[in-house]
């Protein structure tokens, strides 16, 4: 894992790589406008998923 920090302390940038069960994993998260405000608008019910009735089903697999 790589992390840069700015001088305020605050993260920019996150890097991991690695092996994962489907293959190699080479991950990037950049964070851009700290602090900002952001308009979020909630998907239709039909579009989401419970994430623990999903690994429930792969449990049961």
């Amino acid at each position: 894992m790589d992390m840069w920090v700015d001088g305020d302390d605050r993260t920019k940038q996150f890097r991991m790589k690695g092996a994962a069960d489907k293959g190699p994993l080479d991950m990037t998260i950049t964070f851009l406008d700290c602090n900002k405000p952001v308009n979020v608008t909630a998907p239709p019910a039909k579009d989401i998923a419970d994430l623990a009735d999903l690994f429930k089903e792969l449990d049961a697999s």
